[in-house]
């Protein structure tokens, strides 16, 4: 049915509405006209017998047969519907009959129960009607009153009707709605085949159209006689027609037009050729050039920036008064600003050319969290902020990767959160996010509690030269490049880079990297401290949590406190129950009303005999004076390094504490042959100075040598124990 043309379609939807309306109503008045036979019928029977048993009352009363007989003689009379009539008595005395005696055997009733009421039943023959006889009252005053149920029958009449004619007549109502319905399709059927006519024959006008257009014919003109929408069709076919012929006309023009226009600039095209591809050479040559001038610049610029720090720290290092002291550090700050500025415009230029490289070196991740605390210590301590950092123990110790470019982003995205932050603290944190056999998927954050950032401000945040203050009376200064090179170095690692926050509130900048695991080195494992116990509380709850999970690293029994008097009472329980503790540790600045506490837990940790050790946010002196006046000797200033917190637990723990203090000096060792001779060679006057000074402090022999020349001349004098030396110089 799926593959049937429009005029099938059209003669089918025509034809069906048609066949089954007729069908239903021929069905409906069929049914109709049976049911009227067959009531008119059954109407009959009961009124010829009504009414011979009205009229037989008085013959069956005087027993006049000749009547009855005359009676039961016209009923039949003339009518073929009727094939046997009969009177009986009320004890089924057949009185008078009409039919055959078949018949009339059927008439009476098997029962001795008197007919009270005109009944019919269907038999086999047709329908049998009996009514019963009732003898009338005289007339009184109560003859109104009664019913036939209540008047004395006498006998009753049986007329038999037969149902063949009935059958006959629905014959004939069955044929003559058949030849309606037949008729009603016959004609629905033309009416369709016209209508599908009209409609199919514009329709194969079209598609020959249609294909004539496909072969190129495309001027072609449809004459249909055909009305409404069929009509707009073929209308708007022809205007069609007409426009494709047109728009071919014209692109033929074009075509032309283009072709000799192309012919036209095929000479020049090989002109630009060839300038394009002396512009190539030039560009490449340009690109040499400026790799050539970044090399000289970063060089260039850094020697003399070199200068002005050193001398600066040599300084400092000397006796100054304090305003002096004041302007050198003023100095120092701003040479160190400075340099980190043309850092970031270097290292962008070379992002930009393409000129960036990525290490694939071996390095453990927890050294370069540590280094960029240790670098940035200074800072958040200047504004009182605490910065930590937690390396989660799923996290693989040894990788692949650039470790130098990992600092550089974790220092940028650190010194924004310091830049940015007044009070509270800040975190990084070392996630594991996914991890297969060979590489692992590293999510680190950095949390800060500054000032936050709007929505508006975050979408143009990691964009070059932009910065989330762009106004003249901007608080915090910077070149806007530091995070569009975090970006660029956490994409080149396989990574991405994003930030989470909320104005007055916070930010968490994160980033991802991709690094492969370092499996031909073995990791050296850390002995740990099995059994030590560790009381510890820190002001800081974050701080206090990342100091815990060092300690639970290195197998020790921790038991922090979320207070001093908490810390108090569970060094006095373990004192009472004569369990060892071998370590007290307390973390925070030291306030007034601590002191009293401190003390307190410092007699406490004599009794136990436990060194107590404090975890100071400064390496201030005037800080540090504080605890030792209150007899607390032993500290470490934060932020706490793995390395730092682990050679101050073997101290405090006094663990091998003499073998140490050999290797050290085993170390510090000078020369047993003499003082060492050292050669220095830098084209840099400056440079010379300063590494002459820094050396001076050293118990060693120095020689200094300005050009590459020189120092082979005197080395072929000296056999020098070590040589410094610039490798970029004439």
């Amino acid at each position: 049915m799926n593959d049937w043309g429009i005029r099938a379609r059209v003669i089918l939807l025509a034809i069906i509405p048609t066949g089954l309306v007729a069908l239903v109503m021929g069905a409906y008045f069929v049914a109709a006209r049976v049911q009227d036979l067959n009531v008119n019928v059954q109407d009959r029977g009961m009124t010829i017998a009504n009414y011979l048993a009205q009229t037989s009352e008085y013959s069956l009363l005087s027993r006049n047969s000749q009547t009855l007989s005359r009676l039961v003689t016209s009923a039949r009379d003339g009518d073929d519907d009727i094939l046997a009539v009969a009177i009986f008595a009320k004890n089924n005395l057949l009185l008078s009959s009409s039919g055959t005696k078949e018949l009339v055997s059927q008439l009476s009733l098997n029962s001795s129960k008197l007919l009270l009421q005109t009944s019919i039943n269907e038999i086999t023959k047709g329908f049998l009607v009996r009514a019963p006889i009732v003898s009338q009252p005289t007339i009184s005053k109560h003859a109104s009153q009664q019913t036939n149920s209540d008047l004395p029958i006498i006998g009753y009449v049986a007329v038999l009707i037969t149902n063949k004619n009935i059958q006959l007549r629905q014959y004939q109502t069955l044929a003559t709605a058949f030849v309606i319905l037949l008729i009603g399709l016959i004609l629905g059927s033309i009416l369709a085949q016209n209508m599908a006519r009209s409609i199919t024959i514009p329709i194969i006008q079209l598609a020959n159209a249609v294909k004539r257009i496909k072969e190129g014919q495309l001027k072609v003109a449809i004459k249909a006689k055909t009305t409404g929408e069929l009509r707009t069709l073929v209308d708007g076919f022809n205007d069609m027609s007409d426009s494709l012929y047109e728009a071919r006309e014209e692109m033929q023009m074009a075509i032309e037009q283009a072709t000799a226009d192309i012919n036209a600039t095929a000479t020049s095209l090989e002109e630009q050729n060839v300038e394009l591809n002396i512009a190539r050479k030039e560009a490449i040559e340009a690109s040499r050039v400026k790799s050539e001038f970044l090399a000289n610049m970063s060089h260039e610029i850094r020697t003399p920036m070199n200068g002005v720090i050193g001398f600066t720290n040599l300084l400092l290092r000397s006796e100054l008064s304090k305003k002096q002291k004041d302007y050198l550090i003023t100095i120092k700050k701003s040479a160190n600003g400075l340099l980190s500025i043309i850092d970031n415009i270097l290292d962008f230029s070379k992002i930009e050319a393409g000129k960036m490289q990525i290490e694939n070196r071996p390095f453990c991740i927890n050294d370069c969290v540590d280094e960029t605390l240790n670098l940035l210590a200074p800072a958040a301590q200047a504004k009182n902020i605490e910065i930590l950092g937690i390396v989660y123990r799923d996290v693989p110790e040894l990788l692949l990767g650039d470790s130098g470019r990992i600092g550089q982003i974790l220092t940028n995205l650190c010194n924004n959160a310091i830049k940015f932050t007044e009070q509270g603290s800040i975190q990084i944190r070392v996630m594991l996010e996914e991890e297969t056999v060979n590489t692992a998927r590293l999510r680190i954050n950095i949390t800060d509690t500054g000032v936050g950032l709007t929505e508006k401000q975050q979408k143009v945040l990691f964009q070059a030269f932009t910065q989330a203050d762009t106004t003249t009376t901007r608080r915090f200064g910077g070149t806007g490049l530091g995070l569009v090179i975090s970006k660029k170095l956490a994409e080149s690692m396989k990574g991405k880079i994003g930030l989470e926050s909320k104005e007055n509130v916070g930010s968490t900048f994160w980033f991802t990297l991709e690094l492969e695991k370092d499996l031909k080195t073995v990791a050296k494992p850390s002995l740990g401290f099995p059994g030590r116990r560790v009381l510890f509380h820190d002001a800081n709850n974050t701080s206090q949590l990342a100091t815990k999970y060092r300690l639970a690293r290195w197998d020790t029994l921790v038991e922090s406190c979320d207070s001093l008097a908490e810390l108090i009472a569970a060094a006095e329980l373990y004192e009472k129950q004569k369990k060892d503790v071998h370590l007290i540790l307390v973390g925070g600045n030291l306030q007034e009303h601590h002191k009293k506490e401190l003390l307190e837990l410092k007699q406490i940790s004599n009794k136990l005999d436990a060194p107590m050790a404090v975890l100071i946010n400064s390496k201030e002196e005037k800080n540090i004076q504080q605890f030792s006046d209150l007899g607390l000797t032993r500290y470490l200033s934060k932020p706490v390094t793995k390395q730092s917190f682990y050679d101050a637990l073997i101290h405090w723990f006094n663990i091998d504490e003499q073998n140490i203090a050999q290797n050290n000096q085993q170390k510090t060792k000078p020369n047993e042959a003499g003082k060492a001779d050292i050669l220095c060679v830098d084209d840099n006057e400056a440079n010379l100075k300063l590494i002459d000074a820094f050396l001076a402090d050293f118990s060693v022999e120095t020689q200094l040598a300005s050009s590459g020349m020189q120092s082979v001349e005197l080395c072929k004098k000296t056999e020098f124990d070590l040589i410094f030396m610039d490798i970029q110089m004439p």
